[in-house]
């Protein structure tokens, strides 16, 4: 079961955070601001980490029961 909530977390954080750090840089670039690493990091971690805990405790709730 453990193995299979890390698989889970690296997953989730990896597309949910990639997806949101993508779109935001989308949306600068469309306003016609530079592309900023940093920035782009920031929203990939925490974005991803905060969905990929969110994620992997109602899995573990929906598992439970």
């Amino acid at each position: 079961m453990r193995k299979y909530l890390n698989r889970t977390f690296l997953i989730s954080f990896l597309v949910n955070g990639g997806t949101f750090a993508i779109a935001m840089a989308i949306l600068d670039f469309s306003d016609d601001k530079p592309f900023r690493l940093w920035r782009f990091l920031f929203n990939l971690i925490f974005f991803g980490l905060f969905m990929a805990l969110i994620f992997v405790w109602k899995r573990k709730k929906d598992s439970s029961k």
